[in-house]
């Protein structure tokens, strides 16, 4: 980067909790923390400790998300969400697409890359396999991956050595992995991954930031912008006798309606969690008035106090270029100065292998519930680094 100081802190600073975010436990807690006969809510926490343990060797490998905290102090970003508008937006991210730190959530990835627009970093969070074609399906790139640690395996598939890893909570099997010597930041995450990506964009001391493809809504009552790995689902419906307006409409009414005012004080379709999640930011803006905030998405609803309505042409005019080779190198450093202790890790994986009684397996267990049996869980831990690690000790006891 041209102008901006790198500096290093221990960790990504986590506000305090507000009333959204308070509010938002009657949506998390059937998810994470399920109880006794909540079968449907096990499956979730089970998948996603198991991922987590399958990932936990991947991830001592690459990154903490904390080492980016302040790395960016002072240069503008741009998050990119997935929303109907982003269609429109790339053509002015193009114009300033080396004037900024880009940003991109996970479904908002593959659109940029189709345009020639690349970005820095993509942040992903959901642990889902579908939710992983978003990345798998890129292809090699450039881009960084900030991504949770519960991501089903494949979403790493084109980011090896390019990965910054965190967790939205201290659910297990954090708690475990931490004795062992895998300690990842917390990014702030309500919901939706561009909250996270507000996260890291205020973690890393980036000013301003912008937003573009941010609708929470339906705008033109479609549910995305082109280009997303849904869109290879889409084509086998219209293959099969569908139509584009038919999807979305079908896309759209999955949800109660609901309207709410959009930038230009027009009635727009929009579903209740998309409303809650631009709340959550618009709060998030409110929490950081030393920040300049802008919304260059031209429609849907993220407006409050705040947030500036701007293009991102007008916004980032004259601004200074983001060197792509400074910024690579920074971010290498904090990525080889975070990496975890494998040998310490996969130490703690052949005490709990070895011990069916293992307390860790008593807590992941009431954590994710009855879909969580041992064999899956020794599956997860058996990966092909630890079997290596037992070869390689058994040789050095013969010798």
């Amino acid at each position: 980067m041209t102008h901006s100081p790198i500096a290093s802190t221990p960790a990504v600073a986590t506000p305090r909790p507000t009333k959204v975010e308070r509010a938002r436990h009657a949506r998390e807690r059937p998810k994470l923390q399920p109880k006794a006969n909540q079968g449907r809510a096990e499956v979730p926490a089970g998948r996603y400790v198991l991922h987590t343990l399958t990932n936990a060797t991947r991830l001592a490998r690459e990154g903490d998300a904390g080492a980016l905290a302040k790395r960016a102090t002072g240069v503008p970003a741009v998050i990119v969400a997935a929303g109907p508008s982003l269609d429109v937006n790339v053509v002015d991210l193009a114009v300033v697409r080396d004037r900024a730190l880009v940003i991109a959530c996970d479904t908002a990835a593959q659109p940029l890359i189709w345009h020639g627009l690349e970005p820095d970093l993509i942040v992903a969070t959901d642990s889902s396999h579908a939710n992983a074609r978003h990345l798998s399906a890129i292809g090699p790139t450039r881009s960084w991956l900030v991504g949770e640690g519960s991501l089903h395996p494949s979403a790493f598939t084109h980011f090896h050595r390019r990965t910054f890893a965190f967790k939205v909570a201290n659910h297990q099997p954090w708690p475990w992995l931490e004795l062992v010597g895998l300690t990842r930041a917390t990014l702030e995450t309500w919901g939706s991954v561009v909250t996270s990506a507000l996260s890291l964009a205020l973690a890393m001391g980036c000013d301003p930031i912008a937003f573009i493809g941010a609708d929470f809504a339906f705008t033109g009552g479609r549910p995305y912008c082109r280009g997303t790995a849904i869109e290879s689902q889409w084509s086998t419906w219209i293959a099969g006798g569908s139509t584009l307006d038919a999807i979305w409409q079908g896309e759209v009414e999955r949800w109660p309606a609901a309207t709410a005012l959009d930038v230009s004080g027009q009635p727009v379709r929009t579903a209740a969690h998309l409303m809650a999640f631009r709340d959550w930011m618009v709060e998030r803006v409110a929490a950081h008035r030393s920040r300049r905030f802008v919304n260059a998405t031209g429609a849907g609803l993220l407006h409050g106090p705040g947030i500036e309505q701007t293009r991102l042409s007008e916004l980032l005019a004259g601004t200074a270029r983001v060197e792509t080779a400074a910024l690579s190198a920074h971010l290498h450093r904090a990525h080889d100065s975070s990496s975890g202790d494998l040998g310490r890790l996969l130490d703690g994986v052949s005490a709990v292998l070895a011990d069916p009684t293992h307390e860790a397996r008593r807590q992941w267990s009431s954590f994710a519930g009855s879909t969580l049996t041992d064999a899956a869980v020794d599956a997860a831990l058996r990966s092909p680094d630890h079997e290596a690690w037992t070869i390689g000790r058994a040789l050095a006891l013969v010798r």
